[in-house]
């Protein structure tokens, strides 16, 4: 049986209704990582805790230096308003190549994803 055009009534449900797959999905992921853990020691599930943990403390520096980066480059932008565009076109310039070469900035860029 379908409705309408071609679609199953499954289609049709998660059609009308995108977060009742999306909830399907975390119902999904979560058992999966309950499976996970069941097969997993006491120091393995702190081991992998305090990995998860070091990771998250690293990339909220991460985020926390590019979110300054670009307060930094806001309130420039702004300010350089007040510029005719010719000067203000030099300025607009140096200020990206500043923060493209910033560290915080090449630290996010140039990192190497693992596969």
């Amino acid at each position: 049986m379908s409705i309408g055009r071609n679609i199953s009534p499954s289609a049709f449900f998660f059609f009308i209704s995108p977060s009742a797959a999306k909830m399907a999905e975390e119902e999904d992921k979560k058992r999966e990582r309950l499976d996970r853990l069941c097969d997993m020691t006491t120091a393995q599930i702190e081991g992998e805790n305090t990995q998860m943990t070091n990771d998250l403390y690293r990339l909220l520096k991460k985020y926390t230096g590019l979110r300054n980066l670009i307060r930094d480059l806001k309130i420039e932008y702004v300010d350089s308003k007040v510029y005719p565009i010719v000067p203000r076109y030099t300025m607009l310039k140096d200020m990206i190549k500043s923060i493209m070469r910033h560290p915080d900035y090449m630290e996010v860029c140039h990192e190497v994803d693992p596969v």
